[in-house]
């Protein structure tokens, strides 16, 4: 069985053909690779854009790396572009793939590579993020004359202030829509992502799969005695819907209490920027999270971590107190499951795909993305109670490691392309 992965950055081989380095984001996709990379009976084929000018093809593990030319970004594909279509039509007849499988919706390659065989592949979809979703909570907890008071030069030349961030997204959903009912194949994780792909493709398949997860974080172990008292470890950040403006709202209640209390955020980030070319580059969202900073003079309490690989990130959230997810929109938080692997006492925002698997009180602990108050006071009561701490982390890095080590992503995602084929030989 020859499957073509589309992916919308390079993973693995690619990464070293185009050399580019380690990203903090798809790490499902590298991981489900190394799993079904050897398999028996399976050849992969993974592809994406890159610029350039002619396609770049590579074996490796005995599979193949194929870096598709574009003369466009990533974000301003166009996926009805003769000449991406061409490009991509040249790779479905180098690579000759039984089943397409495409990661994510997020970006028009993806359509694109659809478009060019016409239907007659069948195809997959992975939902990393349901775009429609992700549009409706954009802007949620950032009134629109915060947004408009926090605008920056940068952004405004570039179109791109948060009401129009929220439009685009919108407009991705429109295509999200194309791709779902084109390939009429979906692979989700929870009840929420697939109700929600039911409503922009009533007639789709669903096939559920649990999310793959780096093995390394299981390597590292959450100790209360050996952790930096009064530290939280946060998700990544960058745009409004990973509910940092929230998070800094109840960690400002929090400082008041224990002043020493420190908030790790992984990524690369723009926020403290000194010098004018930085400062001038700062985005809406920054100067808007920086103002709430400024305002509760957070700034000695706040450190910024850079790019972290898995294992530096899985080594991170060992050492500090408590982990947060406060995102407004998520499907299911690989970050959150990470820190649950590592067994540190973690906080969620009550949104997605999250309650499928995390049962508050049990395996963490809920709180309503808009209520920063209920936050902090969670925050606050696992810095007091060491038995109540040790208690969640230790049940939620069973039940995660139980249940997303017990995964075969060889079998699991080999029986769906399997299906598929059956499905589209009995209709063809």
């Amino acid at each position: 069985m020859r499957v073509l992965w589309v992916t919308n950055q390079p993973i693995a081989h690619l990464r070293k053909m185009l050399n580019l380095p380690i990203s903090q984001s798809g790490g499902w996709m590298e991981t489900s690779y190394a799993s079904l990379k050897t398999s028996k009976g399976i050849t992969l084929g993974i592809a994406t854009i890159y610029n350039g000018s002619q396609i770049l093809q590579e074996c490796s593990d005995g599979n193949a790396f194929i870096a598709v030319p574009s003369k466009q970004s990533i974000g301003s594909y166009d996926p009805n572009d003769s000449y991406n279509l061409s490009q991509w039509a040249k790779v479905l007849e180098i690579f000759h793939p039984d089943i397409i499988h495409i990661w994510g919706t997020e970006y028009a390659l993806s359509l694109c590579a659809l478009k060019a065989h016409s239907g007659k592949i069948p195809s997959v979809v992975y939902i990393q993020g349901m775009l429609n979703q992700l549009a409706n909570h954009y802007c949620d907890g950032i009134g629109l004359l915060d947004q408009m008071k926090y605008a920056t030069l940068i952004d405004i030349k570039n179109n791109n202030l948060l009401w129009q961030q929220k439009n685009k997204f919108y407009k991705a959903a429109e295509r999200e829509a194309q791709i779902l009912n084109i390939a009429n194949n979906v692979i989700v994780e929870s009840d929420w992502c697939a109700c929600n792909c039911h409503s922009i493709a009533p007639h789709c398949n669903v096939y559920h799969s649990y999310l793959p997860i780096n093995p390394i974080f299981a390597k590292y172990n959450w100790n209360y005695k050996e952790c930096e008292k009064h530290s939280i470890f946060t998700v990544a950040g960058g745009y409004p819907i990973k509910g940092h403006h929230m998070l800094m709202k109840a960690f400002a209640k929090v400082v008041k209490l224990y002043p020493d209390a420190k908030l790790y955020i992984p990524g690369a980030s723009n926020l403290f920027a000194t010098d004018l070319r930085s400062r001038l580059m700062k985005t809406t969202y920054d100067t808007y999270i920086y103002s709430i900073i400024k305002k509760h003079q957070l700034q000695d309490n706040i450190v910024l971590t850079g790019k972290l690989s898995p294992e530096q990130m899985a080594e991170r959230i060992s050492k500090c107190h408590v982990y947060v997810m406060p995102s407004s929109c998520e499907n299911h938080s690989s970050s959150l499951i990470e820190a649950m692997i590592v067994g540190i006492p973690t906080i969620s925002s009550y949104v997605g795909g999250i309650s499928q698997y995390y049962k508050d009180g049990a395996n963490g602990f809920f709180y309503r993305f808009n209520e920063p108050e209920v936050l902090a006071s969670l925050i606050v009561r696992y810095f007091k109670d060491k038995e109540l701490a040790e208690k969640i982390g230790s049940c939620g890095k069973e039940e995660e490691r139980k249940l997303r080590f017990a995964i075969n992503v060889n079998t699991d995602f080999i029986d769906i392309y399997e299906t598929i084929l059956n499905r589209h030989r009995i209709n063809n």
